[in-house]
């Protein structure tokens, strides 16, 4: 579509730049590195849960076919939700303590 002149590609891929720069921009703000933001805990939770989710999608694969972009993106995107949930798991008490 790019290489036709669509300007869609490049307006889907800002758009998915900045929902990725709003979630750095809350976990930051949850390791005390950025100011406090509204709804922390809750948009740890989510963000945390929308990797992770996004990640199980690997036990389509024991399902049906997918393409090694899907299989790699889905391993990639579990791993990430992880490491979320255990930064989440660790600066819980502490985001706990600051409300």
């Amino acid at each position: 579509m790019a290489e036709r002149g669509s300007w869609l590609p490049a307006l889907l891929t800002s758009g998915i730049a900045v929902v990725f720069l709003v979630f750095m921009t809350y976990y930051l703000s949850g390791a005390g590195l950025a100011p406090p933001l509204p709804f922390l805990h809750w948009a740890m939770i989510g963000i945390a849960a929308i990797y992770t989710l996004r990640g199980a999608m690997l036990a389509l694969a024991m399902i049906m076919p997918m393409s090694a972009f899907d299989f790699y993106s889905s391993l990639a995107s579990l791993l990430v939700g992880l490491l979320h949930m255990a930064a989440l798991w660790h600066a819980w008490p502490a985001l706990s303590a600051s409300t």
